[in-house]
């Protein structure tokens, strides 16, 4: 006896799962970049910065929403701003995606001075990482004498210096512009 389920419904009573759970992703990609991007610069816990969401397209969705991502960012306030809106002064920009652009106001929130002190401090440890890790790995018969699985841990460590030291020193740029 074959049985047959149903297919799954992309319609009940009116509602389109299939958007829902595309704005649902938006939502939180955009509550992640965020959370992360304030991580990132350090802002205290039980500071509440202003975040604004600057969309292309999802701009109905975002203004229906502020209360949701005001509350999981931890936000004191949430501004949506359409596409080509400027943000307001002292924002970092991030990215979510093509049509997502999130902004942290940090000025007054983190000691800029501080902070880029500690970025550039952290930017000569992981250079120096890099360099020892460098200088293990030219060694002459690196190749031969070291086993291939450790070889490719070095090289994986390296990338990741790299991109730890490029994120880095983009946030560095990012924060000198309000010096």
């Amino acid at each position: 006896m074959i049985s047959s389920y149903p297919q799954p419904a992309t319609e009940f009573f009116g509602l389109d799962f299939a958007q829902i759970d595309s704005d649902m992703n938006k939502l939180m990609s955009t509550v992640k970049a965020l959370r992360s991007q304030i991580s990132a610069y350090k802002v205290q816990g039980n500071v509440k910065p202003t975040i604004v969401v600057q969309t292309t397209e999802a701009h109905e969705l975002f203004t229906k929403e502020v209360a949701v991502i005001t509350s999981l960012v931890k936000a004191g306030e949430t501004i949506v701003i359409k596409g080509d809106q400027q943000p307001p002064e002292g924002c970092l920009k991030g990215f979510v995606t093509d049509e997502i652009s999130i902004y942290v106001k940090v000025v007054g929130l983190i000691d800029i001075k501080l902070e880029t002190a500690r970025i550039e401090k952290r930017i000569k440890e992981l250079d120096n990482f890099k360099a020892g890790m460098v200088k293990k790995m030219s060694i002459p018969n690196y190749e031969t004498k070291v086993p291939e699985s450790i070889r490719n841990d070095n090289t994986e460590k390296v990338q990741g210096y790299d991109f730890e030291i490029a994120e880095q020193n983009k946030q560095l740029a990012e924060l000198k512009q309000f010096l």
